[in-house]
């Protein structure tokens, strides 16, 4: 099975083969060979748990199957102040109009800077924000690498805007609208940081990180998932799932940032 991570400035191919109780996985960049690694085990069994694992892993982390690049990818993000939930609102539906009328960049561009400059036709959420020189850019790459939608991602106070297209997992919008720092995720238990209901395909809206709880996502359906996690143990974080006022799930990981 091939699967495939194309966003921004990466590039990259994973795949693996079983034969029997081996795994030949071969992964690198695209266009290129790549590097080659064969696992042995003791049986079937264990062989395809593994294969199992290390594919779910993969996904999780925003890999895609071979084809299917184009459905789900979070494409860029930019930050537009702090506490400025109902202006990204307003902001978002603008843009998404602006994509479904095909509103070329520099058409945008021309258009938010009349009315930057005072033209009374201006949405109310332009005086606002925050970074307003910058959105022509956001929605330029947004355009030219085909976004089909944009979430708002609310990080304790201070909200971004990440554009999408297809529907990328919690993961990769979290992922995207970080600057300068890696997230590595070992997983403490069957799942990572984010459970297989957050994973790719499904329609995340928005999402909300606070204390407690510790993040909130807004499907596009209209459901809630909440998310609480409990830091008592330093070395693994204990969370629980809820969809609405139900607990769905429970599970561990491991969680360490370092700038790049």
């Amino acid at each position: 099975m091939r699967l495939e991570f194309r966003q921004r400035t990466s590039d990259k191919f994973w795949d693996i083969r079983r034969c029997k109780n081996v795994l030949n996985i071969q992964f690198g960049r695209i266009g290129t060979k790549g590097q080659t690694i064969t696992k042995r085990f003791s049986s079937v069994n264990l062989a395809l748990k593994e294969e199992k694992r290390l594919i779910q892993q993969k996904k999780r982390k925003g890999y895609v199957p071979f084809g299917k690049s184009k459905e789900a990818t979070a494409i860029t993000a930019i930050q537009i102040g702090e506490h400025v939930v109902q202006p990204a609102e307003h902001l978002v539906e603008w843009l998404h109009q602006c994509l479904k009328k095909g509103l070329s960049p520099k058409h945008f561009s021309k258009l938010w800077m009349q009315w930057l400059d005072g033209d009374e036709t201006a949405p109310d959420c332009v005086g606002e924000i925050e970074n307003i020189f910058e959105i022509p850019d956001f929605y330029r790459k947004a355009v030219r690498n085909r976004a089909e939608r944009f979430i708002i991602v609310n990080d304790n106070a201070f909200v971004s805007l990440v554009a999408v297209r297809g529907n990328p997992g919690a993961y990769e919008i979290e992922q995207c609208m970080l600057e300068n720092v890696t997230v590595t995720m070992t997983s403490g238990g069957p799942q990572s940081k984010w459970p297989a209901e957050l994973d790719c395909g499904v329609p995340i809206k928005s999402l909300e990180f606070g204390l407690e709880p510790s993040c909130v996502v807004l499907l596009c359906d209209g459901r809630q998932l909440t998310i609480t996690e409990d830091y008592s143990n330093d070395d693994i974080i204990r969370a629980k799932l809820f969809i609405g006022s139900k607990k769905v799930r429970e599970y561990r990981y491991q969680q360490t940032e370092k700038n790049q």
